[in-house]
């Protein structure tokens, strides 16, 4: 079937998604339940089987795509990763880097390490144990390589620490501010009356047990979108820097970035918010990371997941009763980006 697809279809598309976000899939529907399949019986083991099987979808329809389509005709695929950027607290603290490293490995690395370092991160071999798959060698051949570029979708950034002086640092009222992580955010949005244990019990063996501890926060000069979520440009340069050291993917697309803003948001914070990241991703550029595709979430407002039409990313906005659209003035100025 996804040869069909890539022979029906190639004429029109040259570069493919084999799977979208595997993360969000495997931790929201298979540890707290609040995407399909809606599973939280085993937190500690199905997220892991789910991307383990993911994983190796991807590197099946990658094979099935070489066979089919050629590289000298300008086809491309890959697999489309999501995360935040963690910031240390304290740059000096080993202890706060290590919480970045971990936090990183078990967003990002869990799917971006076996495609392009050939296995999982180490943060998650040595604290799952036998609850993590593994791969054998063919299947290790099979993902190494499979993308053609790196497909990030990003949209915020937070600081993690693990020290005293990062529990003293959320203690300052001037500096940062404890913010949940973008677990209990999604849980709280979704699931408001639903109690988020035990997959956060340490007792019980979940991925969130796994992640550990640390405390996040965000800046408290930040400002949130309708998500909640802190918008930091700066986090994704630096992201984009931490793909290029890490894993030298050679091009970049930066396939999902946006905002959801309530509709008496100025409009010029959107414009602003597009401008900002655009901003960050040129200075990834001149730092030497090959960034070719910005792809702004979304192209109108639309039906978001489990919060339907509550939260509006679009660059076109919707009336959901009429189905009237109309350029929000951040359109315009992503087509001139574009131009």
């Amino acid at each position: 079937s996804a040869k069909i697809c890539f022979r029906r279809l190639g004429p029109y598309a040259k570069l493919w998604i084999t799977i979208n976000e595997p993360w969000t899939q495997c931790v929201l529907g298979y540890a707290l339940g609040i995407h399909a399949p809606g599973r939280r019986a085993l937190p500690g083991v199905e997220p892991y089987l789910a991307g383990h099987h993911m994983l190796l979808a991807h590197a099946s329809a990658v094979r099935a795509f070489r066979d089919t389509l050629s590289h000298p005709d300008g086809y491309q695929i890959s697999l489309a990763l999501n995360t935040e950027w963690y910031e240390p607290m304290d740059l000096d603290a080993d202890a706060d880097l290590v919480a970045q490293q971990r936090q990183l490995a078990f967003h990002l690395g869990w799917f971006a390490d076996p495609v392009y370092l050939g296995e999982y991160p180490e943060e998650m071999q040595s604290c799952c144990g036998d609850r993590l798959p593994t791969f054998t060698n063919e299947e290790r051949e099979m993902l190494l390589g499979s993308n053609d570029f790196f497909a990030l979708n990003m949209y915020s950034a937070r600081y993690v620490g693990k020290t005293s002086f990062s529990r003293r640092m959320l203690a300052l009222p001037g500096n940062i501010r404890t913010g949940p992580s973008i677990i209990e955010q999604l849980h709280r949005v979704f699931r408001k009356d639903d109690p988020l244990f035990p997959v956060t019990d340490p007792g019980v063996p979940s991925y969130f047990a796994d992640l550990g501890d640390d405390l996040t926060s965000i800046d408290i000069n930040a400002e949130l979108s309708s998500m909640g979520w802190p918008i930091t440009p700066w986090g994704l340069n630096r992201l984009l820097c931490h793909l290029e050291s890490r894993y030298r993917p050679g091009v970049v697309h930066i396939t999902e970035n946006g905002v959801a803003f309530d509709q008496d948001t100025p409009a010029e914070k959107r414009t602003e918010f597009l401008m900002k990241h655009a901003a960050a991703i040129h200075k990834a550029q001149a730092q030497g990371v090959d960034v070719r595709g910005y792809f702004v979430w979304s192209l109108m407002d639309n039906f978001e997941w489990a919060v339907g039409t509550t939260k509006r990313f679009g660059l076109l906005e919707v009336d959901f009763k009429t189905q009237v659209r109309r350029e929000r003035e951040c359109c315009q100025w992503y087509r001139n980006l574009c131009q």
